[in-house]
């Protein structure tokens, strides 16, 4: 185990490593070694700071709970890429830190005679990724025209060509687009009805209270009695004209003039009928029950 003061140094060190989010097990372990530190006396600081290592896609990583990793700023597809691409760019420029003396920390990027490997974003054995490799800028350009094609589909209701669009797509992505369209004919099929119109009316509660038998239990006659008791009903009801003590509300009262959607209506009805036609195809006859068959021929 580590001299006191030399834990204390690699402590610093290892946390001004991390303190950018997490980093690469291997990546860790591979500059503490260049460093001088033994991986034991690494592993008995990370024990002792609280450093935490989590899995994803195969892949070990050390975070420092105290540090917020960075997220996707929301739970939208193309934002998730993004912030990956972002992820997997910081990921692949690891700063390796030297320590000359424990009072001292001092910082240098890799320098270019270390030894690249790259052989991918999530390579799992590699000491370091050079983003300027060209596989890894072929994968960073894949994840980016993945990103762009996700929203082309997810805009294809604003999209000048769509039928262009669904030329193109695969089944998932025909299935994501029928229902977006689905979600726009229904949408004007209320902007065909016209603007939904309100009229000011009055909500008037009453309350009326009646006279009533109850039941009690009587202690002393050691039985249940009839007692008298006063029962409230609430009734509320619209009015047209104002009452005293009534709120004022707006309620529907029909629509304005229609908005003539059929052009638009049209449209995306001969879309949906060559989605399915595309999703047909992509339906192999021997893999599908005879009945199943049947119902797609319809």
């Amino acid at each position: 185990m580590a001299r006191p003061n030399k834990q204390h140094e690699i402590g610093i060190w290892l946390k001004g490593l991390l303190a950018a989010g997490r980093r690469k097990a291997e990546d860790v372990l591979a500059a503490a070694n260049q460093t001088g530190y033994s991986e034991r006396s690494l592993r008995s600081v990370k024990a002792e700071l609280g450093i935490i290592s989590e899995q994803e896609n195969e892949v070990w990583y050390w975070r420092d709970p105290s540090i917020e990793q960075a997220k996707p700023a929301s739970q939208d597809r193309l934002d998730i890429l993004t912030h990956k691409v972002d992820e997997a760019i910081r990921l692949s420029k690891p700063t390796v830190p030297i320590a000359p003396g424990a009072a001292s920390l001092v910082w240098r990027s890799v320098p270019d005679q270390v030894e690249h490997k790259p052989i991918g974003i999530l390579g799992r054995k590699s000491r370091a990724i050079d983003i300027r490799d060209p596989e890894v800028q072929a994968q960073l350009a894949q994840v980016r025209e993945a990103a762009d094609r996700f929203d082309a589909v997810q805009g294809v209701v604003a999209s000048p060509d769509p039928f262009k669009l669904l030329d193109s797509a695969n089944a998932d992505e025909i299935d994501r687009m029928m229902l977006l369209v689905h979600e726009q004919l229904a949408e004007l099929e209320t902007r065909g009805k016209g603007k939904l119109k309100y009229r000011k009316a009055w909500e008037v509660t009453k309350q009326i209270e009646k006279q009533v038998t109850g039941r009690e239990w009587s202690t002393k006659q050691g039985k249940w009695i009839d007692v008298p008791a006063v029962q409230t009903e609430t009734t509320v009801y619209i009015s047209d004209v104002p009452v005293e003590g009534a709120k004022p509300v707006d309620v529907p009262d029909g629509y304005d003039s229609e908005e003539d959607v059929t052009f638009e209506v049209g449209k995306w009805e001969t879309f949906i009928d060559r989605a399915k036609e595309r999703q047909r195809g992509f339906l192999k006859p021997d893999s599908v029950p005879a009945e199943a068959q049947r119902v797609f021929a319809a």
